[in-house]
């Protein structure tokens, strides 16, 4: 009995509706490191800076089959297409994309050593949704399938497109402009200044799309230990929280940007807000 490979087995569905096995080979041959820019209409402020430009690296895993799959680099674009370029896409390049922990092992267990975090990651990481892709196109069925098979046909969408600004009232007319587009949810983002400070931002975009409607707040890593301390104290998190029933319990982590310091806290129930709340603390 002939014994086939992973990369050899492929699923298919037949005219009687059962899988059969059909043999296939498959490697990888080249890949296209794509980065995409974008001017913005307005300046992005967040904790870390703020930039008018967006870059995002893509790549395109090609195969010796004909088979081609889409990957997303989320990070610095520029620090993923550099290490994509001078290394990473080389050492991929004749490796199975059926096998994708193998790759993996291949791209990071095998080159990066103390740095397993950052840029290094989002580039294997485009590399493996590329595969991931090419895996699904030859089988013929949904990634998600691959993944774990189906759980929920609709997703509650929100927008995550209110960013810092100086002006409290400002962040509040963008809240609406977005809740007046149909979204259900709304995500802003703060950590530029002092929590005192910006919890007049949260409180005038609570203010304007009143108790009822889902808020989130993203400090994008802005606060130090102390910082994320004040928030707490200054229970920023009941205010933003409060009637947002968006799932049943929300979970609200302040995570310090010096994040390496911190353990973790088992969740606590508030009763003012009928929520967990987690906190961070400084490890001993």
């Amino acid at each position: 009995m002939e014994v086939l490979g992973t990369s050899e087995i492929q699923f298919r569905n037949n005219s009687n509706n059962f899988l059969e096995l059909v043999s296939i080979q498959m490697k990888i041959t080249h890949i296209e490191v794509i980065v995409l820019q974008k001017k913005l209409s307005s300046q992005m402020q967040i904790s870390r800076g703020g930039f008018a430009i967006r870059n995002h690296t893509l790549v395109r895993v090609h195969t010796d089959s004909g088979i081609s799959g889409l990957g997303e680099g989320i990070g610095n674009a520029l620090l993923v297409k550099a290490i994509l370029k001078e290394q990473m896409c080389d050492f991929a390049v004749g490796q199975d994309p059926f096998n994708i922990e193998a790759l993996r092992q291949r791209l990071l267990d095998s080159q990066v050593y103390f740095e397993r975090q950052g840029s290094a990651i989002c580039a294997a990481s485009a590399i493996e949704m590329a595969c991931w892709d090419i895996k699904g196109k030859a089988l013929k069925i949904p990634v998600y399938q691959l993944l774990g098979g189906l759980v929920q046909e609709r997703l509650q969408a929100y927008a995550s497109d209110v960013y810092w600004q100086e002006n409290p009232s400002d962040m509040a007319d963008e809240a609406l402009r977005i809740m007046d587009r149909g979204f259900q949810g709304i995500k802003i983002h703060i950590g530029y200044g002092k929590p005192k400070e910006e919890l007049l931002m949260v409180q005038a975009v609570r203010q304007a799309l009143g108790e009822g409607f889902p808020l989130m707040v993203d400090l994008n890593a802005g606060y130090n230990l102390l910082e994320a301390r004040q928030a707490v104290k200054d229970d920023m998190y009941h205010f933003y929280l409060n009637s947002a029933d968006m799932i049943s319990n929300t979970f609200v982590t302040l995570l310090p940007s010096d994040n390496q310091n911190v353990t973790w806290q088992k969740p606590t129930h508030n009763p003012m807000t009928n929520h967990s709340i987690t906190t961070w603390y400084e490890t001993v």
